[in-house]
């Protein structure tokens, strides 16, 4: 039984009240009222119970379809990849031998002989690290995130520990880590497994977190990040962290000593040699001839090159035949060589013609200079947030000024104009006690937002979905009619009197019903409406374990728009169903009323005002899928993010 049902049948039990409540003391129906709310309660806490034990073995299987995807989706190839190098680091910022190796070796090491390259990494990652606590640093564009994911998927096999990747993008330091790694599995896998079993997992061992990017985290917070992961894993506990190799020696030099028992691994920059092979295609020497003989000769395209990111630029930029490589052998440095080759890639990405490595994914549906208009927005308003994750539930956030303030003074406002509705006369008020329990019957049946609204676990069945939308819709009609109908009765009282020269006790009720429903519901409706349209929810939760945004938008506007429902029906029920005095149970149900509305009326006003200006696309949603598809943006869950943090500061700056 879903929320939406337990949201019908406290309306039902609403309705039943009201008409109970002309016949019966109040008291009575409030006792009532109480009961009801209880055992919607009790429902609520029976539809969140825990989920089936967890299958590790198939979870792991899953998980590493999931990274796979993802990995193919940025154009990287799954049989013949970059094959970067690494090396156990020269820099002073590695445990020493004894603490990272343990008894596995006789005698006493003096230090860490370790290295490899991509294919590698995992069997001696499982061999030749006991604690299992590998930090994996390098320059920008080194390779760090990918080497972590392809070490992440060698080691999904099925058997403990299993690898999550966890980019630390969003952990805020303040909070200890171990428990945001289980708020992030818990909301991140919620069909999987309950918050619970994550933390039981992670303290027996047998997950292992891969934390990407420690250099992404504020710097005034990073030093207190180092330290925290310190205590987080100073049990022996097994982890992956990669961080920017410079900001990773300035963290340990200001925290006075490094993660004490891991082993610290540097990427090597690309040869030569490399960037000639993965840059070679078939029946394609001449054009890159120029290019091999520049890289081959040092200089400033062998400087930029020995860069896998940089590389995998220049291979997607120049793929197709009618463009000429040898153009970047006329740069003059190697940042001029960088710039061009990040000014190329979304002019490459959404040509017109086909685009060898994009596959299936051609035609693209914007124009170059559109999307680099849009993509270049968002760049420039995640930096300006200083985030790297673009997640359409903090869309708020992007308010600014005078935008910021009237959001901050919208709750306290509509409150006040609806106690001040109240004072009227008594139209809107309710009997005390019984308006009491309802509204208590209304704050236990809605269930409350979580900390990330993006995260809602919910499956879809399309005939159930229509089944359920007509019942609803039927209910919330009668309901209406019924309502109408006794506004309609009360305004025919209130003309009476007023034809014969009395004085009524207020407005006509028919007219201020309608007052109410334009003045305050309507608005709402239109900026719920807006989101819903400007994204363009239509795809339905899939079996996956990891929800997309689109899927996390469609569950989380779903439930709003059922919260919606329920306050409105109610409280439009109370207003015409009961007279009396106004009392303090305006107070109480006037908050919960305006709460359904807020945060998805701060976001539907910034995405509308982005629209309206043309900063961002009318179907949002399926114009960040195509970037990624394109190998523009980069997914986690629901979170997107620009495909290296190297593409967004271009993007912003320009």
């Amino acid at each position: 039984m879903s929320v939406r049902w337990w949201v019908a049948a406290g309306l039902v039990v609403a309705g039943v009240l009201s008409a109970l409540a002309n016949f019966v003391p109040w008291p009575v129906a409030a006792l009532l009222g109480l009961t009801a709310g209880v055992l919607t309660f009790v429902g609520a806490l029976w539809l969140q119970r825990e989920p089936a034990s967890l299958d590790l073995a198939a979870f792991a299987g899953q998980v590493r379809e999931q990274w796979r995807a993802e990995l193919q989706a940025r154009g990287i190839s799954l049989s013949a990849p970059l094959n970067v190098r690494w090396s156990a680091t020269d820099r002073p910022v590695s445990a020493p031998a004894t603490a990272i190796l343990g008894d596995a070796v006789g005698g006493k090491p003096i230090r860490v002989r370790a290295d490899g390259d991509l294919r590698d990494l995992a069997a001696k990652f499982r061999d030749e690290l006991p604690r299992g606590q590998l930090v994996i640093i390098g320059e920008p564009g080194s390779g760090k995130t990918v080497l972590a994911t392809f070490l992440a998927i060698d080691l999904l096999t099925g058997d403990p520990p299993v690898p999550i990747v966890l980019p630390l993008s969003s952990w805020d330091p303040d909070s200890p880590l171990r428990d945001w790694i289980v708020d992030r599995l818990a909301a991140d896998y919620p069909k999987t497994a309950s918050a619970k079993a994550w933390r039981d997992l992670l303290g027996a061992g047998k997950l292992l977190p891969v934390l990407d990017g420690l250099d992404e985290i504020p710097e005034p917070r990073r030093a207190a990040a180092l330290a925290e992961i310190n205590t987080a894993f100073d049990g022996g506990a097994p982890f992956v962290l990669t961080c920017r190799a410079t900001e990773y020696e300035e963290m340990v030099r200001a925290t006075g000593s490094p993660l004490s028992t891991a082993l610290v691994v540097e990427l090597a920059p690309v040869t030569p040699g490399q960037v000639v092979d993965f840059l070679r295609r078939p029946g394609q020497e001449d054009r890159w001839a120029p290019v091999f003989a520049a890289v081959r000769a040092g200089g400033p395209l062998t400087d930029a090159l020995s860069s896998p990111f940089m590389t995998s630029l220049a291979r997607f930029a120049y793929a197709r035949t009618e463009t000429d490589p040898a153009d970047l052998c006329s740069l003059p440095d190697a940042d001029a060589v960088r710039r061009h080759l990040l000014a190329a890639l979304l002019p490459a990405a959404y040509s017109p013609r086909p685009h060898p490595d994009l596959g299936t994914t051609q035609s693209p549906a914007y124009r170059p200079e559109q999307a680099t208009a849009w993509l270049t927005f968002l760049a420039k308003d995640m930096t300006a947030r200083d985030t790297v994750d673009f997640a359409w539930w903090r869309l708020h956030e992007s308010l600014t000024g005078w935008r910021r303030i009237a959001l901050r003074l919208f709750l306290p406002v509509v409150w006040l104009c609806v106690l001040a509705g109240g004072a009227l006369g008594g139209t809107v008020g309710l009997d005390p006690g019984v308006g009491a329990a309802l509204g208590g019957v209304l704050g236990l049946a809605i269930p409350t937002r979580s900390r990330n609204p993006g995260w809602l676990t919910s499956t879809v069945d399309t005939r159930a979905t229509v089944l359920r939308y007509v019942v609803a819709t039927t209910v919330f009609l009668v309901l209406a009619a019924w309502g109408g109908i006794l506004a309609w009765q009360d305004h025919l009282v209130w003309r009476d009197e007023l034809a014969v020269g009395g004085t009524p006790a207020g407005p006509s009720p028919f007219m201020l019903t309608i007052l109410i429903l334009v003045v305050v519901f309507l608005p709402f409706s239109v900026f719920t409406g807006w989101l819903v349209y400007l994204v363009n929810v239509r795809n339905r939760l899939s079996g996956r374990a990891l929800p997309t945004m689109r899927e996390s938008l469609a569950a989380d506007v779903g439930f709003a728009k059922a919260n919606r429902s329920g306050y409105i029906s109610l409280w439009i029920l109370l207003v015409l169903v009961y007279r009396g005095e106004p009392d303090i149970v305006d107070v109480a149900l006037a908050p919960l009323l305006v709460s359904a509305f807020t945060w998805h009326a701060a976001a539907a006003f910034r995405t509308t005002t982005w629209l309206l200006r043309g900063s961002l696309p009318r179907r949002l949603l399926s114009f960040l899928e195509d970037a990624h598809a394109r190998g523009i943006l980069r997914q986690v869950g629901a979170v997107y993010q620009f495909r290296h943090a190297l593409l967004q500061q271009h993007l912003a700056g320009s």
